[in-house]
């Protein structure tokens, strides 16, 4: 039988069990102190994070306060998400994916696509983040706008322009009152519907300094040049608002100067100029883009001096019965005053339609511009062509048109599918380092689109028959040839390296069937085909 235990050894027992748990009871005190403690810490920088990175923009500061919240919580996979998104603003992908990796182990959640697609668009990444932005469902709206602007960027990138615009649409609809996408969007009209595009800003309930200048800008496209000129001036007088975003403050300083000149206010838009940097003025500009030409205006040159030198002097005056031939000088002559008949045309149409002198340099408006520069000049020199041949005493039909046959105009209607399989992949090819340009509008059916697939084959007249005679008489074939198809590509004006190449092929046809009729048929089909596909090809539309 056991024994009791004496009464004094039952109260010491208790007295100790006591002790034991007043002292469980003051550490649990402390741990749980300790705990909240901590998580009041990294709240607090959480919160801070927050407030620095997503409402102040630096996320050089956010970026301590992140990682002291994941250090002191590192359970919680909000903290993680909003880590990874500082460090992928900042440029450091690896850490970046890293965080977004810990989050993805402590909760799935819609944001990590998000971020994952963002990630991707940094990395260059596009159908990794189109396909991680597909992904994106959730109840937050911004969580979804992140992902359609990015997936809309990639899809720019990758030439997709219409995924992209249709992905910006849902994007705005999104999120109606984000300034960013609502820009996207009119970017992606402004090509071929700048009128959309307009109403895509104008619909906007905000007006930051960012969305007024490309307003302005639209209002200017449009050809409402007294608009365009209210809302720029607006822009001008706000300078510190761009210190991020020089190049949307440049172009919008560069379409007012542009709209002060169209209404014939000089003295105001010189005074614009000056405050543009000095790499966006106008010279800096015009050298830039016709610098190809500037090239090929040197080439011709050249030319002419390699073929002078080849000249001997006469020693006698040679007397020629019958018709009298035309010069060089004559030719050019004819080509000056064509051109300035087609300049005073579109400058005259650019006035009339859009109030704007200088609708030929204005994106959109200048479509029309250039094509009645181009329908105006090929009539000149065709009459003058024409004319001269006359005057001088030649068989017109025969010294301009020659006789052509079957097989001929055969090969000119081949040449006029190469050259239009030519253009494609020269636009395709110089698409990344932007020399893709044509000499008139691609992208919108118009009037005068179809007068100019008409008319501008005639030229052929002029660049294969009245300037080819007198520089070949002077020159001999080959420097007059190459002369000849100098000259086309600096009448054309761009793209210069193809003008070149589709001169050549023109001239070595009309040479060889010794009548410029193959020739204008490669033209014609050149053009039919090449407008024709552009508009009907959306991925080759996207590459013009």
């Amino acid at each position: 039988m056991l024994a009791k235990c004496p009464r004094v050894c039952k109260i010491q027992d208790v007295k100790w069990i006591t002790g034991v748990l007043i002292l469980l009871v003051c550490f649990l005190n402390t741990a749980t102190a300790q705990l909240i403690d901590t998580q009041r810490t990294a709240q607090k920088n959480f919160a801070q994070c927050q407030q620095f990175f997503l409402k102040l923009g630096d996320p050089i500061t956010a970026e301590s306060q992140c990682k002291n919240a994941v250090q002191y919580a590192p359970e919680i996979a909000a903290y993680h998400r909003l880590y990874a998104r500082v460090l992928l603003e900042l440029g450091k992908y690896p850490e970046a994916q890293t965080s977004l990796n810990e989050a993805r182990t402590r909760g799935i959640a819609p944001e990590d696509d998000a971020i994952e697609a963002e990630l991707a668009y940094r990395q260059n990444d596009f159908e990794r983040t189109i396909a991680a932005a597909t992904r994106v469902v959730s109840p937050q709206p911004d969580i979804n706008l992140r992902a359609l602007r990015v997936k809309g960027l990639a899809q720019k990138r990758l030439s997709r322009f219409d995924e992209a615009l249709e992905t910006f649409k849902r994007a705005v609809q999104t999120v109606p009152t984000d300034v960013s996408v609502r820009r996207e969007l009119a970017a992606l009209y402004q090509k071929s519907e700048p009128r959309k595009a307009l109403a895509v800003l104008t619909e906007s309930a905000q007006q930051p300094p960012l969305l007024l200048a490309d307003l302005g800008r639209l209002q200017w496209i449009n050809g409402d040049l007294t608009s365009a000129i209210n809302t720029l001036e607006k822009v001008a007088a706000r300078p510190k608002d761009f210190s991020r975003d020089r190049d949307t403050q440049q172009k919008a300083l560069g379409a007012l100067a542009y709209s002060y000149f169209g209404q014939g206010r000089f003295a105001e838009g010189q005074k614009v100029m000056s405050q543009m940097d000095s790499k966006d003025s106008w010279f800096g500009v015009f050298i830039s883009k016709s610098l190809p030409w500037l090239l090929a205006l040197v080439l011709l040159l050249v030319l002419h001096l390699i073929g002078e030198a080849r000249i001997e002097p006469l020693s006698t005056i040679e007397i020629q019965d019958g018709p009298r031939p035309w010069t060089v000088g004559t030719m050019y002559v004819w080509l000056l005053v064509s051109c300035l008949s087609g300049m005073v045309g579109a400058l005259f149409v650019g006035n009339v339609l859009y109030g704007n002198f200088l609708a030929i340099f204005t994106p959109y408006q200048m479509g029309v511009a250039q094509d009645v520069f181009f329908i105006v000049t090929t009539l000149v020199l065709l009459l003058l062509s024409l004319q001269s041949a006359k005057t001088n005493g030649w068989n017109v039909p025969q010294i301009l048109f020659g006789k052509p046959n079957e097989t001929s105009i055969a090969e000119g209607i081949l040449a006029g599918l190469v050259l239009t399989a030519l253009t494609i992949g020269y636009q395709y090819g110089t698409r990344l380092i932007g020399w893709t340009s044509f000499f008139t509008d691609t992208l919108n059916w118009r009037v005068s689109m179809i007068l100019l697939i008409a008319i501008v084959p005639l030229a052929e007249v002029f660049f294969r028959a009245f300037a080819l005679y007198p520089l070949n008489k002077r020159y001999g074939t080959i420097i007059g040839s190459s002369i000849a198809v100098t000259i086309f590509a600096l009448a054309f004006g761009a793209p210069i390296p193809l003008l070149l190449l589709h001169g050549a092929v023109l001239v070595f046809i009309a040479n060889r069937a010794q009548s410029t009729v193959p020739s204008m048929a490669a033209q014609l089909i050149y053009l039919i085909a090449l407008f024709s596909v552009v508009m009907f090809l959306p991925i080759v539309r996207n590459w013009f």
